[in-house]
């Protein structure tokens, strides 16, 4: 009995333990942090990023940027956003974006893992950039809508939907806008999708300097995501932030 259930238990564990197989965008990343690919996407890769060998290569620091043609024929920077070394283990993971133009694509995280030994261990990504998002091309990269109007756009936008935000409370905080290239998909189904440049709000609530009270606003837990060419609110996005 306890034979046939050891029987089992070891022909289950190669599918439990099996890896996914990594995008082309992923194993880019893997090469771009030091790494060997895992061979997922196929050794036409190394064609994409042309690389020195591992022993040459340096390892990236966050700022760093790379251009890569995409097998999309998208050209792009993959740009370090922040690496991490465990002091415990010695694992590294580093966690890339993309940009078109300079301009960072909205979703466009790729975050890799490796062990102590520089070995590939796991890959995560989303599927900005692929061959549908990449064919319906780009606006221009130039926004119309100047920075200064931003607040003027979530004014009107929280008025109109019954949540109004008082001038003063907008006076008081910083929005910190920064630029995206986003890809729209429309919930309702429509074949009309396309990529938008975009302001994303990070809201920092300024404190009193006169000693009064802080304007208690719902401006201290939304972001928004503006089109930079309409002054059109896309979305909401949540500005709670997390203690992990």
């Amino acid at each position: 009995m306890d034979k046939v259930i050891l029987s089992r238990f070891c022909n289950t564990m190669p599918k439990q333990l099996e890896k996914k197989k990594t995008t082309e965008l992923e194993d880019i990343a893997i090469r771009l942090s030091g790494s060997d690919s895992p061979g997922g996407a196929g050794e036409e890769l190394r064609s994409f990023t042309s690389s020195p060998s591992k022993s040459l290569q340096p390892k990236p620091e966050p700022g760093d940027t790379q251009r890569v043609q995409l097998p999309t024929d998208l050209p792009v920077q993959f740009e370090l956003v922040d690496k991490y070394q465990s002091k415990f283990t010695q694992a590294s993971k580093f966690k890339y974006r993309l940009r078109h133009q300079g301009i960072p694509l909205y979703g466009s995280s790729i975050i890799v893992d490796l062990d102590e030994d520089n070995k590939f261990l796991f890959a995560n990504s989303s599927e900005v950039a692929q061959d549908e998002a990449v064919k319906k091309g780009f606006p221009d990269k130039n926004p119309k809508v100047p920075e200064e109007d931003l607040k003027d756009s979530i004014y009107k936008y929280c008025l109109k939907k019954g949540e109004p935000i008082s001038r003063e409370a907008l006076k008081d905080c910083d929005i910190n806008p920064q630029l995206y290239y986003y890809f729209k998909h429309f919930s309702n189904g429509s074949s009309h999708k396309l990529w938008r440049l975009v302001y994303v709000t990070n809201i920092k609530v300024m404190a009193p300097t006169s000693g009064g009270k802080s304007v208690g606003t719902s401006l201290e837990l939304t972001d928004y995501m503006i089109d930079a060419h309409t002054g059109e609110i896309i979305l909401e996005l949540s500005n709670l932030r997390t203690f992990c």
